[in-house]
């Protein structure tokens, strides 16, 4: 598009609050926010010295998540969207259990989305289920390459893709034999074919391999896995939506004079 695009939006202020359709994580209405290609959603807002499991899925799916390491509720800190989940480096890590919904697969095609802060060790691998032959593993090498294996064979992207003074939304999208896309901020930043990921009964962890290496170190906000290919639109306007720029409100009329605003779309935000 070359225009903006208005929407007008109605409501009523006095009204109760709309939990038929907005809710908490696990709720209902939370749930069915996402659609079925999700396999799990944590928004990394729960404290995770709670207890287990600490870490909760906002999908219907339940793929909920267990701390390890020595993590208080001084690591639930402010992040992006709400709040994030600090990692030390060490020992700190999050473990879902093996879930068919999580057995995600290069053959129907795998979708992995974070929002990251300031990781600098050497390797800081962001999720995997490498617990068996040919399942994946990212992570960031010296804080700003991007890494993705298929368990048999990885590639890094070229250097200085993120950054570790900034958040950076990271995705990847894979589906054998084709190119797999590593998107930075909304942005395909480089590509590579790898043999399709397999269907594996490990179990998954975010901030370590299943082998214990690659400890992440730094701040993690959102984590998602769908079992499907996202589009470079659709990862586009992820990016938009999590940083609170995919359109600007404008007030209709003087406050208090009519339930109605403005909501502008701007112009060209898909590549």
């Amino acid at each position: 598009s070359t225009v903006d695009t208005v929407i007008n939006f109605y409501y009523d202020s006095t009204q109760a609050d709309n939990t038929t359709y907005v809710g908490v994580t696990t709720s209902t209405p939370a749930q069915n926010v996402w659609d079925a290609g999700f396999g799990a959603v944590y928004h990394m807002a729960q404290d995770p010295s709670g207890t287990a499991p600490q870490i909760l899925d906002s999908t219907a799916n339940a793929n909920h998540g267990t701390t390890y390491g020595t993590m208080t509720s001084a690591d639930l800190v402010d992040g992006l969207i709400g709040k994030a989940i600090n990692f030390d480096g060490v020992d700190d890590y999050i473990e879902i259990p093996y879930s068919s919904t999580l057995s995600l697969n290069g053959t129907a095609g795998l979708t992995l989305e974070f929002v990251l802060y300031g990781h600098t060790n050497a390797y800081a691998a962001m999720a995997a289920n490498d617990g068996s032959a040919l399942g994946y593993m990212v992570r960031v090498a010296s804080g700003t390459t991007l890494f993705f294996s298929n368990g048999a064979v990885g590639s890094n992207s070229p250097a200085g893709v993120v950054s570790t003074t900034s958040f950076d939304c990271v995705a990847y999208a894979h589906i054998g034999s084709a190119p797999t896309e590593y998107y930075v901020n909304g942005t395909s930043v480089y590509s590579y074919t790898f043999a399709a990921v397999s269907d594996t009964t490990s179990v998954t962890r975010i901030g370590r391999r299943v082998n214990g290496t690659d400890i992440y170190d730094g701040i993690i906000d959102e984590v998602r896995f769908s079992n499907v290919v996202r589009s470079a639109n659709w990862i586009a306007l992820t990016n938009l939506s999590n940083r609170d720029q995919l359109g600007t409100w404008a007030s209709a009329a003087p406050s208090g004079a009519s339930l109605s605003d403005t909501f502008t779309i701007s112009e060209n935000v898909l590549p």
